[in-house]
């Protein structure tokens, strides 16, 4: 009882402890953002466009009721990024619990750290974007499988069954590509029946939950099954086409790379430990130990099929990635445990320990760039008050904040500077300075990004436009401290074009 008891204060402690962290200075403007305005239109105007499933929307339509938040759209995109925190919370607090199944209390905590301290996941749990709802689908699945696994009865095997229907359903319920969940149940025929009665039932409590999720989240789209049908079909084409005229081989290992390059040492290390590990004891080995190193890899595969070249579509692989190395911390504590339960303790003190540094230290860098008057977009607002002079002529690319912000210069917003022609066109137009940003040029130097069909002429003159830019030499540059990957504190350069 004493443990159980532990857990769930512990488990507890973990989702309001991460509550509190990713709802910090969510109070950046909502035009920093290009998607969340339109979002935020769905939520005044009280209608969808159904790009994508429901769950944001219409958990944000409920908190705008529930805490009466005041119907601008500041106060909106504020609720519904603190919707997005809530999801992000409750992620950290199911696998908080698969960090139980497979380790108890320690196990809990070291698991509730490891995924807590994902800076990822505390990146995007700031955003009102579908990101955090896809995690909370899939870490929520992932406690069902692993409640079922390790269940001692057959009605508790139920149970993690239901539980695993109705991740697979919040999973679809925050995007699209989180149907592909649905491939965790087929974890189930592979674990021991307690009861004959398991055996007939899992399929209907699986499918029960999944419809009866789906269902309530996503009312809307069966209500105006014909819109939401073209837009769904629309984002599907989106998703395997191009986006602003880029593409991606398919598969491609853009997100392999952004796993790599999102997941600190220690995560790492721990994920690699756990793979070591595993085929030691294989007569012990259950297949849900296997199946979670299946599952985050299905996961990446799916993910590579994408042509979209957005980081934060590999939260759902990165988040894998954690989850396997909280299991692998749990498991080396077991081995040290073998010798004497001090040295266990020792280890699982020095792994909370090395995390606490590592991927706190990253999350405090990150939550310290959240500040509106850290961020970059503030820094360079700033820096044109008081060296542009009245009147002069600056070309800002949206990402650069200028455009929603109180300077003497007329400001000339583009997508992306490459549209007004070439560096000598916007000299003879009388363009005084140009303002790009990483989050929008980046894109055409990315190694696996390549023009979409038709687009080979277009592209290469705007990668041509960027090379001869960056061979002046900037006057200005905001940067973060660390690279986000985010719509956050994006690395600005500002030229003076000489005439």
């Amino acid at each position: 009882m004493l443990p159980r008891l532990s857990a769930i204060l512990l488990s507890t402690a973990l989702f309001f402890g991460a509550l509190h962290l990713y709802s910090l200075h969510i109070d950046f403007p909502i035009a920093w953002h290009p998607d969340e305005p339109g979002k935020v239109s769905q939520i005044l105007n009280d209608s969808r466009n159904f790009h994508h499933p429901q769950l944001l929307l219409e958990a944000t339509q409920w908190a705008t009721g529930w805490f009466d938040t005041p119907p601008t759209p500041q106060e909106t995109v504020q609720t519904g990024r603190w919707c997005s925190a809530v999801f992000a919370a409750t992620a950290v607090y199911a696998l908080s619990w698969v960090g139980y199944a497979t380790g108890g209390v320690i196990g809990m905590a070291l698991m509730g750290l490891i995924v807590g301290l994902c800076p990822p996941l505390f990146t995007y749990a700031h955003y009102m974007k579908e990101d955090a709802a896809l995690a909370v689908g899939v870490a929520i699945g992932v406690l069902g499988m692993a409640a079922t696994a390790t269940a001692g009865r057959w009605w508790t095997q139920l149970i993690g069954v239901a539980i695993l229907g109705l991740g697979c359903a919040v999973a679809t319920s925050g995007k699209y590509v989180g149907a592909a969940s649905v491939v965790s149940v087929l974890l189930v025929p592979l674990i021991p029946w307690r009861h004959w009665t398991f055996a007939i039932g899992w399929p209907l409590v699986f499918t029960a939950a999944l419809a009866v999720g789906i269902l309530a989240i996503n009312h809307r789209a069966f209500e105006e099954q014909t819109h939401f049908e073209r837009s769904l079909e629309a984002e599907s084409e989106h998703s395997v086409t191009e986006h602003f005229s880029l593409t991606m081989d398919r598969p491609n290992t853009f997100f392999v790379d952004t796993v790599r390059r999102q997941t600190q040492w220690p995560a790492t290390g721990l994920a690699a430990t756990y793979l070591l590990l595993l085929p030691i004891g294989l007569r012990r080995r259950t297949a849900w130990d296997g199946f979670i190193v299946l599952y985050a890899a299905f996961w990446l595969t799916i993910l590579s099929y994408s042509v979209i070249y957005f980081t934060r579509y590999a939260l759902p692989a990165v988040l894998g990635v954690h989850v396997i190395a909280g299991l692998g911390a749990i498991a080396l504590v077991g081995v040290f445990r073998r010798w004497s339960g001090r040295a266990g303790g020792i280890v699982a003190l020095a792994i909370a320990l090395v995390v606490v540094v590592v991927q706190g230290r990253r999350v405090l860098i990150f939550n310290r760039q959240f500040i509106v008057a850290n961020d970059t977009r503030t820094i360079l607002a700033d820096w044109v008050r008081n060296h542009v002079k009245p009147g002069e002529q600056v070309l800002a690319e949206n990402y650069s904040g200028l455009g929603s912000a109180d300077v003497p210069a007329n400001i000339w917003m583009r997508t992306g500077a490459a549209e007004l022609g070439s560096v000598e066109s916007l000299r003879n137009r009388g363009i005084d300075y140009v303002v790009v940003a990483d989050f929008w040029y980046e894109r055409y130097f990315i190694p696996q990004v390549k023009p979409a069909d038709g687009a080979e002429a277009g592209v290469a003159r705007i990668r041509a436009f960027y090379d001869e830019l960056f061979a002046l030499t900037p006057v200005f540059v905001a940067a973060p401290r660390v690279k986000q990957e985010a719509n956050t504190c994006p690395e600005l350069r500002v030229y003076r074009l000489e005439r």
